[in-house]
């Protein structure tokens, strides 16, 4: 399994899978995952951030699953899966030992 991680911006990363194409991780620290779901200004300045599709499916995610994410959210912050087939959405707490390394399971 090969994982690739891009920072997309202090506090926000993308990791993706080339074995899997049709899913990616959001890795995001404490302050961004609030911006990610308060969906305020500076939330969807980083949504707008990441690639397409997964920009627009993490815009819709945000916004229907904002209880199940919020409820992983530690004050690490919060790793969401954004996937093109179902389900849509996973959420799992950012740890101290799974800060910045690829996510297991995929």
């Amino acid at each position: 399994m090969t994982c690739k991680r891009v920072r997309i911006i202090r506090g926000g990363a993308i990791w993706y899978n080339t074995n899997k194409p049709s899913s990616v991780w959001l890795e995001m620290g404490n302050k961004r995952a609030d911006h990610f779901l308060a969906l305020d200004l500076a939330g969807l300045a980083f949504l707008s951030l990441i690639p397409q599709p997964w920009g627009a499916i993490a815009t819709t995610v945000a916004s229907r699953n904002h209880r199940a994410i919020k409820k992983k959210k530690t004050k690490r912050g919060v790793w969401v899966k954004i996937s093109q087939v179902q389900p849509f959405m996973e959420a799992r707490k950012r740890t101290k030992k799974n800060m910045k390394k690829c996510p297991r399971p995929w």
